[in-house]
């Protein structure tokens, strides 16, 4: 029998956390062979209507649901505050509280951990597709295709892809069609072994405490840096429950949130001194501020593009010296 714990970060959502906790239900019930547990990991929530929350489900689940406080703001601090209480020879899946998972979402995940004993972690596919694109014309479309391979997809330097990968054709479900090896995991959705992540460490909680963009790409990255396999399989699915929210609306602190800790990565990872890599790098970004920024406008949301590129290179700046040693891949 495989041990499997869901581990779900949330912070003042208590009616999408429902939603999340039935849909794990009815996923426990198609699993009966499987020992599951659930780890709610809360922002210090002292809300009456979560704590009526947790009792109501916890009867529900029989005793199987724990909640705890993280110990700081972020949720790379959340996910880090779960892993003293994983035991030993568990799977771990980190879920966020907005998802919903199709029926046999935990029965192929508990297959491919049987069957792939090398397999390091996964996730499955989930529900977003990028609208905006939809409404550029077919000139500008295919323009953007072009620089999109060109600048950001390692047609010039193999690493600045390697920055900007995101899998969208894996982790889309409408775009995908078969399980792909990747060196990237969704973090709306994605599991490990215990062993891993013993190995792996802990979330670098440089990637924020407000605004947490890419701790998941940075973990899963780091997964793959060490050896191990991951896959994403696109029959696994997961719905957003706030899907059809546009990502251009929110603040520009998100933004600038996204470039200062795309430049972590980028630094942390890729950087070796050379000038034309980095020059590559500023190129990219260049090229993304005018998409975002066009994008945003689109929504009648101006400076996103610019909040991202200040954000760039605020994060060039404040990580150039700064030890990442905690948090590294050797």
């Amino acid at each position: 029998m495989i041990n499997l714990l869901i581990v779900i970060c949330t912070k003042n959502r208590e009616k999408i956390l429902a939603k999340c906790l039935d849909s794990l239900i009815r996923e426990i019930e198609l699993t009966p062979n499987a020992a599951i547990r659930i780890l709610i990991v809360h922002s210090r929530n002292e809300r009456c209507e979560f704590y009526e929350l947790i009792e109501k489900y916890k009867e529900k689940l029989k005793d199987n649901l724990q909640a705890i406080p993280q110990s700081r703001k972020g949720l790379p601090n959340a996910r880090n505050s779960a892993l003293p209480l994983i035991k030993k020879g568990e799977i771990v899946l980190f879920l966020d509280d907005d998802v919903l998972l199709e029926p046999g979402y935990i029965k192929k995940l508990l297959d491919h951990f049987n069957k792939n004993h090398a397999l390091g972690g996964l996730s499955g596919a989930y529900q977003r597709t990028p609208k905006v694109i939809e409404k550029l014309p077919s000139l500008i479309r295919k323009l953007k295709s072009i620089l999109d391979r060109v600048l950001i997809g390692g047609e010039i330097d193999r690493d600045i892809g390697e920055v900007y990968r995101t899998a969208l054709t894996s982790t889309n479900f409408e775009l995908a069609n078969s399980i792909r090896f990747v060196k990237r995991l969704s973090g709306c959705n994605m599991a490990y072994r215990q062993e891993v992540i013993e190995v792996v460490g802990e979330f670098d909680e440089e990637y924020g405490s407000d605004v947490a963009i890419g701790e998941d790409c940075d973990y899963s990255f780091r997964v793959y840096r060490k050896g191990y396999s991951l896959i994403i399989d696109p029959s696994m699915r997961v719905y957003h429950i706030n899907v059809d929210e546009p990502v251009f609306p929110q603040s520009t602190k998100f933004f600038a949130e996204l470039g200062r800790n795309t430049a972590r990565f980028f630094l942390k990872f890729f950087n070796n001194g050379s000038n034309f890599k980095f020059l590559s790098f500023i190129l990219a970004n260049l090229y993304l501020t005018i998409m975002f920024e066009v994008a945003a406008l689109m929504y009648g949301c101006p400076f996103r593009g610019l909040s991202y590129f200040k954000g760039i290179l605020l994060g060039l700046i404040i990580n150039q010296n700064r030890d990442m040693s905690a948090y590294s891949v050797s």
